[in-house]
Formats: C-alpha cells, sequence, structure tokens
C-alpha cells in the first residue's frame, strides 16, 4: 500500500515483526514496534542479505491492498510464520492453536499465492496460519502454491465459490498444490460448486505433483448442479500427475466426511498415463460420499495405495469402498476395505480392469442390505494374493 511503501523496514535479529494493527515506530523492529502492513513485510525480507523471517501476530489479517485477485503473495526465500502472542523471542515459544493467527479473502480474493517455482535454496515455508474465506473464479482459494513452498501447521477452511462460466474448469476449492508440500494442516469446509456444463475437482485440495503428509481433510464437497452435463469429482483431494520423474504422494492423512455428486468422495487418483506414478500411503479414508463410482477412493493410472483403511463410505454407483478404473498398474497392498456400502456394483471393491491386490482385507461391505465384496466385470481377473476376502474369491 502507499502507507507501507514509506515505511523503512530496520528487522532485529533476522525477524520482521508484524501485528495487525502496528505498534510504535511501525518499523519491525520489535514487537513494541511492529508494522501492520504484513505483505509488504514479506515483499522487503527478501531484500535483505541475508534473507529475514516474518513473525505474525495473533489477529485477522486482509492483505495490504483489496485490489488484484490475491490477498497475498509468498515470496522466494522468505518463510513467514504465525501464531504469536507478541510478547515471544524464538519460535519454540509461540502457540499457534491458542494465538490464531487469520488470513483472510473476503470472499473476493485468493488468500495466499506462489507466482513462480522456486529452488532448493529458495524455498519458502508458510507455517501457523488460518486460511479462510478466499473467493474470486481462480483454482486453488483459499491457496495456490507451487514448486518447493509448503504450508505447515495451516487451517484452510471456508475457501471456494459457484462455477458460474460453462469455460470455467475450476480446481481446488482449499488449496492447489503444483509440486509444492502441504504438512500438518487441517482442510475442511471448503467447497467447489459447478452450476454449468464446466468441470471441476477438489473440493478440499488439488494436486499435481507434491505431496500432502499428515493432513486431516474433511467436510468439503465438489458438487455439480447439472447433472450428466458437468464433471464434479474428488470431494476432498483430486491428484493427478503429469510427470514421468515425479510421484505424487498422499500420506499419513485421515480424510472423512467428505461428498461429490460425481465419483471419489474422499480422494480422486488420476495420473495422467501408467508412466506417471501417484501414492496413496498408510492413509485413514473415512465416511466419504459419492453419487457415482469410488465412494471413498476412485483410482485409476498406475496409483498405488498402501497401508490404508477404507470404511464406511457409501457410492450410488460402483465400488461403495474403492473403484479401480480401466487402466493397467493399479496396486491395493496392506490395506483394510470394510463395512463400505455400495448401491450398484462392489461394496468393498469394483473394477473393470484387473488391480493387484496383496495382503488385504476386503469384509463386511454390502450392495444394499447383501453381502458384497468384489466386483470386476472386465475380461481378464485381478491378480489377488495373501488376502482375506469375505466369502472367498475365486
Amino acid at each position: 500500500s502507499d502507507a507501507a511503501s514509506v515505511i523503512n523496514l530496520n528487522p532485529t535479529n533476522g525477524v520482521i515483526y508484524v501485528s495487525a494493527e502496528g505498534a510504535g515506530l511501525k518499523d519491525g523492529s520489535s514487537w513494541s514496534n511492529a508494522t501492520p502492513y504484513l505483505q509488504y513485510a514479506v515483499a522487503q525480507a527478501n531484500t535483505f542479505d541475508p534473507i529475514v523471517e516474518v513473525w505474525v501476530q495473533v489477529g485477522t489479517y486482509y492483505g495490504d491492498s483489496i485490489v488484484g485477485n490475491n490477498a497475498f503473495n509468498i515470496v522466494e526465500g522468505v518463510n513467514v510464520y504465525g501464531g504469536f502472542a507478541g510478547t515471544e523471542t524464538s519460535l519454540e515459544q509461540r502457540d499457534a492453536a491458542t494465538n490464531v493467527t487469520i488470513l483472510d479473502g473476503q470472499g473476493t480474493q485468493r488468500v495466499l499465492y506462489q507466482d513462480k517455482d522456486y529452488t532448493e535454496t529458495t524455498a519458502a515455508v508458510w507455517d501457523g496460519f488460518t486460511i479462510q474465506n478466499g473467493g474470486g473464479i481462480l483454482n486453488g482459494r483459499g491457496a495456490y502454491i507451487k514448486a518447493y513452498a509448503t504450508l505447515r501447521n495451516c487451517i484452510i477452511t471456508k475457501n471456494g465459490c459457484d462455477t458460474l462460466s460453462s469455460n470455467n474448469d475450476r480446481k481446488g476449492g482449499g488449496v492447489y498444490v503444483d509440486d509444492g508440500t502441504l504438512e500438518y494442516c487441517q482442510i475442511f469446509d471448503n467447497h467447489i460448486i459447478n452450476t454449468t456444463n464446466a468441470k471441476v475437482y477438489g473440493g478440499g485440495v488439488f494436486m499435481t505433483e507434491g505431496q500432502i503428509l499428515n493432513c486431516e481433510i474433511y467436510d468439503n464437497e465438489c458438487i455439480e448442479t447439472s447433472p450428466n452435463v458437468s464433471t464434479a469429482d474428488g470431494g476432498g483431494v483430486y491428484i493427478e500427475n503429469n510427470s514421468s520423474s515425479k510421484i505424487s504422494r498422499i500420506e499419513n492423512c485421515y480424510i472423512h466426511d467428505n461428498n461429490t455428486s460425481g465419483a471419489g468422495g474422499g480422494v480422486f487418483v488420476r495420473p495422467y498415463n501408467t508412466n506417471y506414478k501417484t501414492e496413496v500411503i498408510n492413509c485413514r479414508i473415512e465416511n466419504n460420499i459419492a453419487e457415482e463410482n469410488g465412494g471413498g477412493v476412485y483410482m485409476t493410472n498406475s496409483t498405488t495405495m498402501i497401508g490404508c483403511i477404507i470404511a464406511n463410505n457409501t457410492a450410488t454407483a460402483n465400488g461403495g469402498g474403492v473403484y479401480v478404473g480401466n487402466y493397467v498398474n493399479n496396486r491395493i497392498i496392506n490395506c483394510s476395505v470394510v463395512n463400505n456400502t455400495t448401491a450398484a456394483s462392489g461394496g468393498g471393491i469394483s473394477s473393470p480392469y484387473y488391480p493387484t491386490i496383496t495382503n488385504t482385507i476386503v469384509w463386511g461391505n454390502k450392495k444394499g442390505t447383501s453381502s458384497s465384496q468384489l466386483y470386476f466385470n472386465g475380461s481378464s481377473q485381478p491378480t489377488i494374493t495373501y488376502s482375506a476376502i469375505e466369502g472367498g474369491f475365486a
């Protein structure tokens, strides 16, 4: 802002201090002289040698300007930390759960944006923020992160909007991850609602390459209001991969109570071809709903799922727990697929092709009120070894 541009920031011990109202000289030299201009502080932090950190006091921040698509912009090499009471002298002293630090898009702007890929030596972290009320017509209404950016210990909530134009496919109601990383985040109550014949993906998160680690993803939705002419897949997470040299990975996450009017109530996974790898590892995927295939998980194109619990999910179409699409090299290993329900075929796992299922329990799944564990309608049979299937499989 114009006001911020006349302030000469004065970092102390490698830190610029920020508070919602500002204090004292407002030069960012201490908590008692904190600047109120968060985005200005982040931009200026990159100009010092060495680059300094930005510490942000409890409060709500709306961006230094309401002009433009983004309330805040990630800056290369700058680490930004929320969750301070305003007395701390070290990162270890802060309590982000108590000192809630909010970045708010006011329903009109994307909250946080990264404009280019970074490198290992210029990586950036935003840690300890609530990212909320992102809007506009952009992908990733809450945040859009690219290579070597990390959101850590963040709450990402109440982001999203309706898609009103048939020319505007939209992805990621809460977050769009393009080779970046989410760690220890809670992502809930985000949405994309499609009111045209466009395509929308990932009510909570859309990821192409990158990592989602140790996150809880719940109560998100991806909805279409024009059935048969539009697409809405991935209530919680939609994962794809466009690179043969990288792996899209989601690990140690709890994905529950998400909803889609399309496929993949909890997770929809689709690498672009069989040479592009995607992994779902040690996740709990529970109580999700899909009106099409894959109440818990829809997986296709060289996806590997290892050590996951897929339970109590519901699909109106096929695969109450898991639907495996009609491509090769899909593997389900060391998983439990239990107590899922479908109204069509395969309460546990359904596929038109031949997945590999190893050391996996498939039990207690139903079609309506009848036992229904596996359904395969392709010309080839799946490879099932060392697995416990209720009622057996021949």
